[in-house]
């Protein structure tokens, strides 16, 4: 059985053979993990205020927020579907880092199906959808919406499942996978994902406005074509 005083996961009865410590404390983490992300976006704001000048700062902040998706679901979730057979003996700096996020949530360390099969379909899927969103945003594509919708509803439906599945654990098996403090329990597994409803949710509702916009302006066309005709 695993020993409390060695495993901080939770529940506390859970097991997980291989497990190692971190040796990076949590502020070395999050500031190594934020340090990257600040210099992914401000790099790729500063490149297109470059060579895109013409796009306003709100189309540029989709485009970030795209971006910024595509890295985490193809770097950071890829590591994790690469590696979740040992997650919990992982020492380099990503596995850290979900070694970490797992005290939220420790079905990443114990080969969970759900988890697994989530999150292989965002790495292989969502994450390259995420950037061809970004290049239609840039490029003023006529896919721009589209994609953007796709890939909200996909976000949005993603973390509905996962709070769900977590939610029934909890209620139909008694078993939480998530500690009671507030780090982890309200910034971790609330906080971070909480972002990926919020966000995409505004995103579908421009997309919907802009749609709805274009066939209107397209019916209004057509209807200019038969009374001329």
């Amino acid at each position: 059985m695993a020993n409390p005083g060695i495993i901080p996961h939770y529940p506390p009865t859970i097991d997980l053979p291989g497990f190692v410590r971190n040796d990076k404390s949590v502020s070395e983490l999050l500031i190594k993990f934020g340090g990257t992300c600040a210099l992914l976006l401000g790099s790729t704001w500063t490149a297109l205020s470059w060579w895109k000048d013409s796009l306003t700062p709100g189309t540029r902040a989709v485009a970030l927020w795209f971006v910024l998706t595509g890295c985490l679901h193809i770097v950071f979730e890829g590591y994790y579907v690469i590696h979740y057979a040992s997650m919990a003996s992982q020492m380099d700096l990503l596995g850290q880092l979900w070694k970490e996020y797992a005290l939220s949530d420790s079905r990443y360390l114990t080969q969970d199906t759900f988890v697994l099969s989530i999150e292989t379909i965002t790495a292989l899927v969502w994450g390259p959808l995420s950037f061809s969103t970004a290049a239609a945003i840039v490029t003023s594509h006529s896919m721009r919406h589209p994609l953007q919708m796709i890939v909200s509803v996909a976000h949005i439906y993603g973390c509905v499942l996962y709070f769900a599945t977590a939610t029934a654990d909890l209620l139909l098996k008694d078993t939480s996978h998530t500690r009671p403090e507030f780090l982890y329990m309200w910034i971790y597994y609330f906080g971070m994902n909480a972002v990926f409803i919020l966000i995409p949710s505004i995103l579908v509702v421009q997309s919907l406005r802009e749609t709805q916009s274009a066939f209107a302006a397209l019916r209004e066309k057509r209807a200019r074509q038969n009374g001329s005709s």
